[in-house]
């Protein structure tokens, strides 16, 4: 059951696109106030870039700023196409009859580097070692720093080493240390931000792997290569 339609949901899959010629898809759910899909509303929607077209992306079906097209069930979607700048395209949908008018926002970024999981991304846990491979499309990237988080047990779990392709980017040694690291604690989590050596990634698929004092098995991971300058974001879960 749902109540009226209040706004319109846009999710973009992939989230981010490489400039010059990357695609991805937008989805379009009619939704009430409780987040519930309308499956009953099939009036037409107008997408729009408002900010972004022509230099960062366009519609792939038109090349234009806009379209129009019908929602079946209260569901559709459409692709965009990247183009030569890199920069943030801001998406809007908007539909309306005599006596609704509902709307939904969304931001893609338009990038010239992207850091992800590999198409085979060879997660493995073995005791207090995580391992996994990330893969570097478009251009280079300087790696500055990075954030670790799990699940915290008790005792609580500290992260020793951080090699990349066998080269070691965080070491928490006491005689010769390889960066710095600050950690955050809550009941459920720890995170760790790391100041790591200055390392710069070609593109390529590299193999990480984290050290840690204890047994991580079973732990989920959510790790951000550049904190603050690109948010590289993948979650590594035992398989």
């Amino acid at each position: 059951f749902y109540s009226g339609e209040h706004h319109i949901k846009l999710e973009a899959s992939p989230s981010k696109m490489l400039v010059n010629g990357d695609t991805c898809t937008v989805t379009a759910v009619v939704e009430d106030e409780d987040k519930h899909q309308v499956s009953a509303y099939n009036e037409d929607i107008t997408f729009t870039i408002l900010v972004g077209w022509p230099k960062n992306a366009k519609f792939a079906a038109t090349g234009t700023s806009s379209l129009t097209k019908t929602l079946i069930g209260g569901e559709t979607d459409i692709i965009l196409i990247s183009q030569s700048t890199a920069g943030t395209v801001t998406l809007k949908a908007s539909s309306f009859t005599d006596i609704i008018y509902i709307t939904g926002y969304l931001n893609i970024p338009v990038v010239t580097t992207l850091l992800e999981l590999a198409p085979v991304p060879n997660i493995t846990y073995d005791g207090n070692q995580v391992s996994f491979d990330i893969e570097v499309q478009g251009t280079e990237v300087n790696l500055l720093e990075m954030q670790v988080s799990w699940d915290v047990g008790n005792p609580v779990e500290t992260l020793n080493k951080i090699d990349i392709a066998g080269v070691t980017i965080y070491d928490n040694n006491p005689i010769v240390p390889v960066g710095s690291i600050v950690y955050t604690d809550d009941l459920d989590e720890r995170v760790a931000d790391i100041d790591v050596t200055d390392t710069t990634l070609s593109t390529d698929i590299y193999t990480i792997t984290m050290y840690f004092d204890s047994n991580m098995s079973g732990k989920t991971f959510g790790v951000i290569f550049n904190t603050d300058s690109g948010n590289y974001h993948v979650e590594i879960n035992e398989p």
